[in-house]
């Protein structure tokens, strides 16, 4: 990502001198020389070559050639160990930029806490002298901190700027530049955090003309986006705003709202008519949407709960459901297929059912044991038939008797 080098807008003593920096900045250097005036006016020198911001505050800026990202670095030792996490070696930026091959750089440690905008090698980051552990024995000790990264390009990727003649950065072997971030476009009063990847939070809720969230109804409702992942934009340097269907990966908090989400399927067939819910694009209110290629919720010690109110729809190509020890199901009624609804197909009762069938056969095997016995011709034969019979008569008519509480009054299937 090539940028043009346009000036600070707080320049060093010797660019207002018109000294150093023109090798480098060529037009750049001569067009500060051309607004001299107005720029001293706004910038003063000090004797150490610092300079320092209208009203009065101190201030050193330098540009960031190395950092101590961890123990194999090998100044960790050397610079208090875990206290040199994050810390920089820096060149002034005031200084000839052939400098930085000539002299031992100067080292500020990481002044930010909790939440951490760690700088890349060529950015700026503004040195700050503040009280270092010794201030108990000398009121006046103090070491160096940067304290933040000077927001050169506006640009969330990196603030960077190549020295002299060199056309592109080096950012060392891990950090690679992109041009498929965009900056995220603010709505008034929004509070907003952007990662160098397009990785954003948003927490916003004031109606503007592109916010795409708010209207005039819901102005001023709190609504928050975790975004990662987004839609390259041309050019790169436009703001975008997020977009819940083309975003890689995003959680929406809504208060009152509503999100223009393309459903994976929305086939919805397991309702009873009348009791679907509504659809993710037209519901509006609190609710908290999640959005991915892929979501995994795993519980490593305990449970995974769900609980609502009304419905719980899960709907996808295919679902499987696995238990180790069980699985139960339960609820007033329970339909196994679409047609089930109907309650025209009742599941029968196993354990019932089998007590059912096993009465019948033992019927129908006493009959023929009966039949069996019996003298093969003659009156005795017909009268040992006729009681078979007559028993076999009865006991059917039992079995009949019984035939509906075989059928489930809870559970029903579908007729296919």
């Amino acid at each position: 990502m090539r940028r043009p080098r346009p000036l600070t807008t707080i320049l060093p003593c010797d660019v207002l001198r018109g000294q150093g920096v023109q090798a480098e900045h060529g037009a750049a250097a001569a067009a500060a020389r051309g607004r001299r005036r107005p720029l001293r006016s706004a910038v003063r020198c000090d004797r150490r070559r610092r300079f320092r911001v209208p009203g009065g505050g101190g201030g050193l800026y330098g540009r960031v050639i190395d950092i101590i990202m961890d123990a194999n670095h090998p100044e960790y030792p050397n610079k208090g160990a875990s206290s040199s996490l994050y810390g920089v070696f820096f060149r002034e930026i005031s200084r000839p930029f052939n400098e930085q091959r000539d002299n031992k750089p100067d080292f500020a440690y990481c002044q930010t806490d909790s939440i951490s905008r760690i700088p890349l090698l060529g950015e700026v980051v503004k040195i700050e002298a503040q009280p270092n552990e010794d201030r108990d024995k000398n009121s006046k000790s103090t070491k160096l901190f940067w304290t933040k990264v000077v927001n050169m390009w506006n640009h969330p990727n990196h603030s960077a700027s190549p020295l002299g003649s060199v056309e592109e950065n080096d950012f060392g072997e891990y950090f690679k530049e992109s041009i498929e971030v965009n900056p995220l476009q603010a709505f008034p009063g929004d509070v907003i955090m952007q990662g160098r990847h397009g990785n954003t939070i948003r927490l916003g809720g004031t109606n503007f003309d592109s916010n795409i969230f708010s209207e005039e109804s819901n102005n001023g409702k709190p609504y928050a986006i975790i975004k990662v992942g987004q839609e390259p934009l041309e050019p790169h340097f436009d703001p975008t705003v997020e977009d819940i269907n083309k975003d890689k990966s995003s959680i929406y908090l809504t208060s009152d709202h509503t999100l223009e989400l393309e459903e994976a399927t929305t086939k919805g067939q397991g309702y009873k008519k009348g009791d679907e819910p509504e659809l993710a694009n037209s519901y509006r209110g609190a609710q908290v949407v999640i959005n991915s290629d892929r979501l995994f919720f795993n519980a490593r010690e305990e449970s995974a709960l769900i609980a609502a109110k009304e419905t719980i729809s899960i709907s996808s190509e295919k679902v499987a459901i696995d238990g180790e020890d069980y699985i139960g199901l339960d609820a007033k009624k329970i339909y196994l297929g679409v047609g089930s609804q109907q309650e025209s197909e009742p599941a029968l009762k196993g354990e019932t059912t089998k007590m059912w069938l096993e009465g019948l056969v033992l019927t129908l095997k006493t009959t023929a044991q009966t039949l069996a016995a019996a003298p093969p011709v003659g009156t005795p034969y017909a009268i040992a038939a006729s009681a078979a019979f007559g028993a076999l008569a009865g006991a059917l008519e039992t079995q009949a008797n019984a035939i509906p509480f075989l059928k489930s009054k809870k559970v029903f299937i579908d007729k296919l």
